[in-house]
């Protein structure tokens, strides 16, 4: 069964079909040398994946294409990320934005930790 969405997730999912993502995520993975950066802050060498937005665009829309707001990342340390920003941001399904919350634009003061993973 396929999820039914409201216009703005809409919107967010066209987005990563543009050139102009593709452009942003292709530049992220070179500056980003292959490696997850949520791992690699944590002393930990992993291979990314993903390209994550450090302030999701659920919350802030207007970082969505903001290179400095993008780290690559792999599935894992995306998980546990994404798990921080619905309690944070209130973001994710059937959650509320809380419009309260202060960016957090760095990802060292992301409060994650990735000690499970194993260095490569």
């Amino acid at each position: 069964m396929k999820r039914q969405h409201d216009n703005k997730t809409k919107e967010r999912i066209a987005f990563y079909q543009t050139k102009q993502w593709k452009r942003l995520r292709k530049q992220v993975i070179e500056r980003d040398n292959g490696l997850d950066q949520y791992a690699l802050r944590d002393g930990l060498v992993v291979p990314g994946k993903l390209v994550d937005h450090i302030v999701p665009i659920e919350f802030a829309p207007e970082l969505r294409d903001d290179i400095n707001n993008l780290v690559l990342t792999s599935m894992a340390s995306h998980k546990a990320k994404t798990e921080w920003e619905q309690i944070y941001y209130g973001t994710g399904k059937k959650n509320t934005i809380n419009k309260s919350a202060v960016p957090v634009k760095e990802i060292k003061y992301i409060p994650i930790k990735f000690n499970e993973l194993k260095t490569i």
